[in-house]
């Protein structure tokens, strides 16, 4: 039974960071693409999604590494 859930706490947690990453890309693409009234305030918002999209793409890869021994 332990060993199961430390299998689904694994698979959650990789499903956060690319439901994270999903959101952030789709968000910043519409904030970047498909601007709202305030054009500089949706174009740093834009950016600052796409960073953050960055940043859980690091984390992911860093996650998939193998790890030297």
């Amino acid at each position: 039974m332990d060993r199961l859930k430390s299998i689904l706490k694994n698979d959650i947690e990789y499903l956060r960071e690319i439901l994270g990453l999903l959101v952030c890309l789709s968000l910043g693409t519409y904030k970047l693409f498909f601007q709202d009234t305030n054009r500089v305030a949706s174009l740093i918002f834009g950016i600052f999604l796409y960073l953050c999209a960055f940043i859980y793409v690091l984390i992911l890869v860093n996650k998939f590494k193998p790890k030297k021994s």
